[in-house]
């Protein structure tokens, strides 16, 4: 399970280091399970990357390891 307000370390090629979950798609939750959509505050990104810092987004959770 992934709650709200979770740091979260990002594995991707957007260029996106560390994000904070703000929301879930379509439910009105305080967590996320594996493969539903959440919504994200980029905290932490590459300068050259496809995302802005402080910007936020959708993202599909894959994984929530240890």
């Amino acid at each position: 399970m992934l709650q709200i307000r979770s740091h979260l370390d990002v594995a991707d090629n957007t260029g996106a280091k560390v994000a904070w979950a703000i929301g879930v798609l379509g439910r009105n939750q305080t967590y996320a399970g594996i493969g539903d959509i959440i919504k994200v505050h980029i905290k932490d990104a590459a300068p050259d990357g496809q995302v802005s810092l402080n910007g936020s987004t959708w993202i599909v959770s894959a994984t929530n390891s240890a």
